[in-house]
Formats: structure tokens, sequence, C-alpha cells
């Protein structure tokens, strides 16, 4: 033991880095040992993260019978080494790898060679840091003539190899206390006679479930010191380097590779402080073993059920492979299109249950049995099993758990209301629990004093009803209970009930209403007025969306900047404007305003040629959003600003036109074609060119109304080029009109 006082620095055994200071002759050792006294700084991050698997080094089946596949992956050694693999490999396990195999300048492994596979037995898989020598460089001679007469390595790479550990698994299953049966069934691994639950211990004692339950038991036994409990502990004390991970279990044939098995050994990444034996009981350290005999029971599971025929899966029973399972598990059971077991699958173990339960337990179970042992099927211990309905109601899988957690059968319990908030007379809801005795007709719900029958598709943990109808209460929800009750109990849950709420309907109108200045040029500013007018009931919350949001912005009359929804009771009129900072660089600009609620949209859309001056609005004259009419056939789209249309489809708009003044009204379609690619004409009031519209009367509003009809249509198959249509109306000798454009694209 080292003295020192306070306020002293101690440096024995610390990390030595090399002082520079001018006029120093530095040398190769020297620049080698910063190296080495970085890389150390840098295991001391490692060895705070913790030694373990991070990500990847999955272990599977490779090429041949000899060869396994690793995926790309990245760990931890203990000593705080990283270790990176940065693709997959398929990896021969009897011909020597050619790459260094650990031993490279920088790295603190000790040259180790591995166990070449032959006859019959376990192998563990480790992947290790190594590094290899790369390029080359020219030298010269400390205190020669400058003349490069000598040639030695350029760059020294990190990587990874790997090493196959033989394994004697009856000596570590006889240290780790497991009893002869299990010793037998590791006697033969790999070779014709392997027991058929072979897999499962091996599995297991890796897992450390012997030792960890015989600590329980005799928590102040010997030794009560430190101690690291566990399989991987005592091949670290012995055949497994400080600088290794073993990433799989591999079994060895005459045939090559038996079976694999990767979660008995991997652990993620964890550090603890130094604990006793007692302190021990209480780490995080049992949780991780939890999760890896969790993950390693659902990979040997799905295993067998990936390698047996139908008939063998339906006769296959636990323990015809297991002897010990996770505190924990799922079960698939067999149904349309997808394979599983038997609900019989348990056999002669002793169950309680089944009882269903809803899906969203599921999660909390497996929590919770993470902190416990494993289920040791030879004890008799009574395993809790749960059904977990599919959609259709049948059952999807089974739930089992230790009985050293509390059993959520033999009770009716409601978890969830589906929808949240406030429900509706007249609306469909879920009630999501357990224990509601559907399958049994002893299903009962109640709103208040007012029955609801359970709806087909409902079951034990799942009940579709209807709010009835006759309930009374308030247009803003009314609270109320909400009561289930079958024969095993009665639970009951506090709602709200209103009444449905009413969608929008109506239409929503935007019109433009001037451009300042009235002609536009590329850099200066310009702002464009709207108005927006609302015929929706009830009262909305209307949204505006502009297509220049790169260089405009949407303010309100206070020139305050539009930010979200606009309120907007039916009637309303509301002026928006559009401010561009800078015309952009372009001939024509073509500008869209939008608003929309719910299904229910309006919109204007207005090319204007730079450095023209812009015709003003007749006032007279409003052209209301259309109604979009697609005709039978391919499909046709309209979102508001753009028409989209497949090869051979037809739509017709459907414009009301607005007048104020009595008098003729022209009416035209820019560009009026006939040819592909975009046929668009009016086909009402008639087909043509400059159709007049009359109007001698005025109704007693201010306002007459006419119809008028655009068809639109495409043409040509593969991916038409993007144009324009415009329904513009003018009265005859007026500079001014109303107009609308649309973007017509492919669909």
């Amino acid at each position: 033991m080292e003295q020192l006082a306070l306020d002293t620095a101690f440096a024995t055994r610390g990390i030595p880095h090399v002082a520079f200071w001018n006029g120093r002759v530095l040398t190769a050792e020297d620049l080698r040992a910063e190296q080495v006294a970085n890389l150390l700084g840098r295991n001391r991050i490692g060895r705070a993260v913790g030694a373990g698997m991070v990500r990847g080094f999955a272990v599977s089946p490779g090429s041949s019978p000899t060869h396994v596949m690793v995926s790309a992956g990245l760990a931890v050694d203990p000593s705080g080494q990283m270790i990176e693999l940065p693709v997959d490999v398929d990896l021969s396990l009897v011909v020597p790898a050619e790459t260094a195999g650990g031993d490279g300048v920088f790295t603190v492994c000790d040259p180790v060679t591995s166990n070449t596979p032959t006859g019959t037995g376990l192998y563990l898989l480790a992947a290790r840091p190594a590094s290899q020598s790369q390029s080359l460089a020219v030298g010269v001679e400390a205190l020669g003539s400058g003349v490069a007469t000598e040639c030695g390595p350029k760059y020294t790479v990190d990587g990874v190899s790997f090493r196959l550990i033989g394994i004697d698994a009856t000596a570590l299953a006889t240290q780790a206390g497991h009893d002869p049966a299990d010793v037998d069934d590791l006697g033969a691994l790999g070779g014709a006679t392997q027991s058929p639950l072979a897999r499962n211990v091996l599995a297991h004692l890796f897992l450390d479930t012997v030792p960890w339950s015989q600590r329980f038991a005799d928590p102040f036994g010997d030794p009560t010191g430190q101690v690291e409990l566990g399989t991987l502990a005592a091949l670290r004390a012995g055949a497994l380097r400080p600088c290794e991970v073993p990433i799989a279990l591999i079994t060895w044939s005459f045939d090559g590779v038996g079976f694999i098995d990767t979660w008995a050994v991997r652990r993620p990444p964890s550090t603890e402080p130094a604990y006793t034996a007692i302190q021990s009981l209480g780490t995080a350290r049992r949780q991780l073993l939890g999760r890896a005999s969790f993950a390693q029971f659902q990979d040997h599971l799905d295993t067998i059920r990936s390698e047996l025929g139908p008939a063998a899966r339906q006769a296959f029973e636990l323990a015809d492979a297991f002897r010990y399972l996770p505190a924990a598990g799922l079960i698939p059971i067999a149904r349309t299109g997808r394979s599983g077991f038997a609900d019989t699958v348990f056999g002669d173990a002793i169950v309680r249950g089944p009882v269903p339960i809803a899906p969203t337990r599921v999660g909390a179970i497996l929590d919770e049995s993470f902190r416990h042992t494993a289920i040791d099927l030879a004890s008799g211990e009574v395993i809790f099993v749960y059904t977990v309905a599919a959609g259709s109601g049948a059952v999807d899988h089974l739930v089992f758990c230790t009985s050293r957690m509390e059993f959520l059968g033999d009770e009716l319990v409601i978890d969830a209301v589906f929808p949240g908030g406030t429900l509706f007379i007249g609306q469909q809801i879920e009630i999501r629990g357990r224990g509601f005795g559907f399958t049994t007709g002893d299903a009962r719900v109640r709103f208040d004093d007012r029955a609801a029958n359970p709806l087909p598709g409902s079951s034990d943990t799942r009940l579709l009803v209807t709010v009835p109808l006759t309930l009374t209460v308030d247009p803003t929800g009314t609270a109320m209970t909400l009561e289930v009750s079958s024969n095993i109990g009665t639970d009951s849950v506090p709602v709200v009930v209103g009444h449905p709420e009413q969608s929008p309907v109506g239409q929503l109108h935007v019109e433009w209403v001037s451009v300042e200045p009235t002609t536009l040029e590329i850099g200066l500013p310009a702002t464009l007025t709207y108005r927006i007018r609302s015929a929706v009931t009830p009262a909305v919350d209307v949204v505006l969306t502009q297509s220049a949001t790169d260089f405009a912005q949407l303010v309100d009359e206070a020139g305050t900047a539009i930010t979200g929804p606009i309120r907007m009771n039916t009637g309303d009129e509301k002026t928006v404007r559009l401010q561009i900072e800078k015309v952009p660089q372009v001939a024509t600009l073509t500008i869209s305003l939008a608003a929309a609620v719910g299904g229910i949209t309006g919109s204007n859309t207005r090319q204007f040629t730079i450095g023209m001056p812009t015709p003003p609005r007749d006032p007279a004259i409003t052209i209301l959003s259309p109604d979009f009419d697609p005709q039978p056939g391919p499909a046709a789209t309209f979102d508001g600003t753009t028409i989209r249309m497949a090869h051979q489809a037809t739509a017709n708009l459907e414009f009301v036109l607005e007048v104020t003044q009595p008098g003729s009204y022209e009416v035209r379609v820019e560009p009026s074609s006939l040819s592909p690619p975009w046929p668009s004409v009016l086909s009402a009031p008639s087909t043509g060119v400059f159709p007049s519209i009359q109007v001698s009367e005025i109704g007693g509003d201010g306002v007459a109304t006419r119809e008028i009809r655009v068809t639109v249509g495409r043409d040509s198959s593969g991916a038409p080029p993007p144009a324009t249509v415009t329904l513009i109306v003018n009265r005859p000798g007026r500079a001014d009109d109303a107009r609308v454009s649309f973007q017509l694209a492919g669909l």
C-alpha cells in the first residue's frame, strides 16, 4: 500500500504522456509512447461505458457447414477497447485467418491461437481487437547522411479478429451447481446422441440461472466477499482473455457447425461498483440476464417453429426442448396465414389459466419478469398463462410468466376506453380490459342507468358498444359513469358524453382584389390583396396556404403575419395580403392562395406578366370556387389549385358567376384548345370562344348568378408537361376583368 499526503499528486501507475518542449529530440519510440498513452486514455472511457455488445455481431450459418456469418457490429472489451466489424463477414472456423490475431502494436491482447474444432463438442466464439500494418514508408538512419536507406510500415490499422475457444460444458455445469440431469444433457454436445434439451440447458448454464437461485437461497454463505457470479466470469479467469468479448456458442460435429446460440453469451455494455455477494443481489446485472434469457428463449422457439412441420408443431410441448424457461415469454398460436403451436404446448406442466388479457398489458409483464430468475420445469412451479386475442377475436398468442408475479386473472378490470376524450351519443366505442365475460354471455355495460349491449366482435378483453342514443346530455358534455359487470365482478370509470360534433358544410371563396404596384418589376416589392368569404357552418378555423412561401409573407389587414388558422363565422369576409419582398427573376409569376377547413376548399390562382401592367379586377364580377366533377373512367383529382389527371381522364369544373351590374358579360378559357395533351373548353353556357352572358335584372340581394362549366381532359400518355388553364370573365370594352387559373398535371 502506498502512502500519500493531502494536496499531493499521486501518479504511480498513471498514464505517461510524452513531454514536448522546443529543442527536444523526438524518436519513433517517443511518438509510439504518446499513441499508447492516448489509447489507454480512451480505454478509460470504454471501461466507464462497460464491457459488452453495443450492436451487431449476430452469428448465423455461413456459406458452408464449416463457416458462420458474422454481421457488422460494435463492442467494448473488458479493458475498454472498442471492437468494430465494419462489414458482414463469412468466417471460416477451420482455416486460420491470415491477418494478425490481436498482437498489433497498439493493442493489449496477448497473441493466442484458436482451438481448431475437431470431432464433436462445444466452442465459444469471441471477438477481440487486432491491428495490422498497412503500406510502406521510407526512412533514414539517425545521425546518418540523410539518404533514405530504410523501409517500414506507414500505418497501423485497428481491426478485429475472432478466436474459437473449446469449452468443457459438463465441468462448467458441475462447477455452477447444476444437477446430474443437466450434466448428462450436456454430455454429448454436437454428437449423434445429443439431448433435445442440450441447447436450453447450455443457454441457462451461461445465463447463470442455477447460481443466482442458489445465491438467493443462501445469500450469506461463502464466499461473502466481492464476487462476480457466473459461467462467463469463470471463463474470464481462465480461457477467455481480458480483451475478448464472447459473441456466440457453437456446437461442432463431424458434419460441421451444429446449433448457434448468441443470446446465451450476449450482454449489453454495463458497469457497476464492486459489490459484495450480498449487495450484488440488488444490481441491474440480474435484469440484464433476465432480458437475455427472454431473447434466447424467443430465438430458440423461433428456430424450433421453422424446423418442425405443421403436424409436429401441433404435437410439440415445451418440455420436449426446454427444462428452463425465462420468467416470462410469448408463444405464437397457429392461425390462418401464420405458423405456430397448439394451445396444449405446456403439456403436463402445472398452469393457472389461461385467462385473457389486453395486448397493452404484455409489456408490463415482460418488464417485471426481467427482475425474476428463470422457471425450472422440473421443480413443479406453477406457470401463469394468459391469452392475447387478434383483431378477429381468435387467440393470437399465449403469454406465460412465473408464479412469483401477481396473477392477473379472476377479476374484472377496465384498462382503457377508446377513443379517449369526450364520447358522443350514437358513437361506437371500445372498452379494453379483462374478465368481461363476453364469451359466457355475462357481460353487462351501463352508462349511468342506461344499458348498452356489447356488439359482435367483442371478447373477454375487448367490448364494442354503442353509446345509447337515449342518453340526456348537454351539448358541451355531461359527466356520467361507465360500468362493466360480469359474473366475477364490476368495474367503472368516469366518462363525459356529449352530442356529436357537427362537420362543417358549405363553401369557402378566395377572391383576388388588387396588386400594388400594378406593374411587377424584378427585385422590387409588391402586395397582392385577397378577400376570403365563408359560407361554411358552423364557425370554423380556416387554414390559408400560399405557393410563394420562399419569397412572400401572408399578413392580415393590420400587417401582422398569419402563422395559423383564422376564425371565421358564416358570412364573414376577411381581407389578407400577400407581401412579396422581391419579385423573383421570372417572365411570368404564378401565385396560388388556398383556404381549407375539413374537406372544404377554396382557391385562387393567378398569373402575372413581369414588367407589364396588371389589368385591375372588375369589382362587379366574382367567380366563386368551383365544384369538381370527375367523369366516369380514368382517375382525376382536385386539391383546390391543381387538377391531376390520368391518361384519357375527363372532368368538369362547375363555377358560379356573381355579378352586381346588368349587362353583357363575355366568358373565355385560355388557352382554348381541343388538341393534346390538355383539351380545355367551355361546355356551358355554350361551346366556343367568347360566349356572351346577358344579365337583365339584379336580385333583391344586389347579386345575379350564372353557372359556367369548363371541361378539361388529358389525351396524352406518359408524363405530359404541366400546363395552366384560366377562366376569364369581362364586360365588353373594359380593361378590368375577373379570372381564376388552375394547374394541370399528370396522375
